[in-house]
């Protein structure tokens, strides 16, 4: 039976720079024919960074004036592929809700920072991709994971939210088609739609990616990685 997919907003990592026509420096991200600008991540990020401010470290979480303009354009990035799968396989998406923002934050949901923060576009277009990325994952197809597909799930693997210490050769066997598979198929889904719209983004971004995130049991939990940029 295939396992619902857990999608959380994950770290950040991996780039291109811009090169050749698509060198604007005032463009955050192509995808296809389509250019987000600097311009759309700050009005994007209008009163979110105002919401930081009265925020203590505690309860910034894991969010950083550093990692919300790069979740950001994450964001438009990831939705805007995840949309276009979904409408090229014909995938419907439901209404999502704004809660979704409030992942990686440590403060209460019914606090002034959440209701000023659910109000933003920020909070839109992060419950647009996650509204996306959601159905996609319950359509995605369950693959045979490749050696290297099960070396990458291995290395990211954790138990009760620590490193475990088997061996790649004792874990394997777990590493399955019915585990992991529906969790490559949305990898590979992703991979090719960034290769088909040659995703490139700006190095001030960089670097950027995605984690589809994958559930063996309550407490077991893995990984395997989406670069955001044309390989």
């Amino acid at each position: 039976m295939r396992r619902t997919l857990c999608l959380v907003l994950a770290a950040l990592t991996g780039a291109l720079v811009l090169s050749g026509c698509r060198s604007d420096p005032t463009v955050a991200a192509y995808v296809g024919s389509e250019q987000y600008t600097l311009r759309d991540v700050n009005e994007m990020l209008k009163g979110v960074e105002d919401t930081l401010d009265t925020l203590s470290e505690a309860q910034r979480g894991t969010i950083s004036y550093a990692t919300i303009r790069q979740l950001a354009l994450r964001a438009l990035v990831l939705g805007d592929l995840a949309e276009r799968i979904a409408a090229d396989r014909g995938i419907p998406v439901p209404a999502a809700d704004r809660g979704a923002v409030l992942q990686g934050f440590a403060f209460p949901a019914d606090s002034d920072a959440a209701r000023v923060l659910l109000q933003t576009r920020f909070a839109e277009e992060i419950t647009r991709t996650d509204a996306a990325l959601r159905a996609l994952a319950q359509a995605a197809p369950a693959v045979e994971p490749t050696e290297a597909d099960q070396r990458e799930a291995y290395t990211n693997l954790t138990a009760g939210g620590q490193p475990i210490a088997e061996t790649f050769e004792a874990v394997r066997p777990y590493l399955t088609r019915q585990t992991i598979g529906q969790g490559i198929g949305l990898k590979q889904w992703l991979q090719e739609s960034v290769d088909h719209y040659h995703v490139v983004v700006n190095p001030k971004y960089a670097p950027l990616e995605w984690n589809v995130s994958m559930w063996l049991s309550q407490t077991v939990e893995t990984f395997v990685v989406v670069p955001l940029a044309t390989r």
